[in-house]
């Protein structure tokens, strides 16, 4: 066989089993993590009536538990597009040497927020598709069919400081989406900003700028909550459709772009606008809310 097709073969198996799917199964009762899960509905968002469930796990430092720096994991459950069967049921039979540990949820995370010395790192700290949570309900199994995994590191440091992306910290200044819209457009010399529905600013530094700013503080029955609103762009494409534009991108990079937090209840709302974006004929949405919600700093809440 020639060594170029053997090449291939290869290379395109090694590909599929890098992104083999494979499943977290939730615990009810762990010493291992802290678990806070919600429902939200998307209708005041996006003006259909679907579901979204949010999963946050609590990691301490294993090295420094009193440690307030810790790690958020999020797993998000995402509606289908195509029928209302967002879950299936499954056999943890079936898939034991597809489940990972807590163990390799938390490497994964720290792969995921540049914690390790020792690898090199791309654009990519998001994952669609790839870990699905697997919860339990009336002693049966059940896995989403669309599953979004991404990580925060919960850290409090005061502006003078880095605040890189994926980092929730309440110590960071006040600033709403409208006042760094402005400082961009007129500091950089662009009429687009990168959060606004693409196309857009095409010379934005994903790297080097993204983060997520801290917006404001809300109180809800005297608790305080704090929202964050995330500084990305979506993606570039490398076709285009003219029918429907929105096809190419789908930027499940930006993730929950706005969320609501805080230190005790974890992440209760936020927002998609990646999916909803790209899905929008699908569930019928009006193309004119995604940018009005984005300016107004919208989202969804479970409370």
């Amino acid at each position: 066989m020639d060594k170029r097709v053997v090449y291939t073969l290869l290379l395109f198996f090694s590909i599929n089993l890098s992104f083999a799917q494979q499943y977290f199964v939730l615990e009810k009762n762990t010493d291992e993590y802290q678990t806070k899960n919600y429902e939200l509905n998307s209708k005041n968002l996006y003006g259909i009536d679907k579901k979204i469930y949010l999963y946050n796990l609590l990691f301490e430092d294993l090295m420094h538990k009193s440690s307030p720096e810790k790690t958020l994991v999020l797993f998000s459950v995402l509606p289908s597009a195509e029928n209302n069967n967002d879950w299936e049921e499954i056999g943890l039979d079936s898939i034991q040497n597809k489940i990972i540990s807590v163990g390799t949820l938390r490497q994964l995370s720290d792969q995921s927020l540049y914690k390790r010395t020792d690898l090199k790192y791309g654009s990519t700290t998001k994952y669609w598709n790839n870990y699905k949570i697997i919860v339990e309900h009336s002693g049966k199994y059940y896995s989403p069919k669309n599953c979004l995994l991404q990580f925060y590191a919960i850290q409090n440091r005061i502006d003078v400081f880095n605040h890189p992306y994926n980092s929730i910290d309440l110590s960071q200044d006040f600033h709403s989406m409208a006042e760094v819209k402005k400082l961009y457009t007129t500091t950089t010399q662009n009429n687009s900003f990168p959060v606004d529905l693409p196309p857009n600013d095409k010379y934005f530094d994903t790297l080097r700028e993204r983060r997520e700013y801290l917006s404001k503080k809300i109180l809800i029955d005297q608790q305080a909550y704090y929202q964050f609103w995330t500084f990305s762009d979506w993606g570039r494409v490398s076709s285009k459709v003219t029918k429907d534009p929105h096809k190419v991108y789908f930027a499940y990079e930006r993730g929950i772009d706005r969320f609501l937090y805080s230190p005790s209840s974890l992440i209760v709302g936020g927002s998609y606008d990646f999916y909803f974006y790209h899905y929008q004929n699908e569930f019928g949405i009006n193309a004119d809310v995604f940018q009005k919600n984005i300016t107004d700093e919208k989202i969804m809440i479970a409370l």
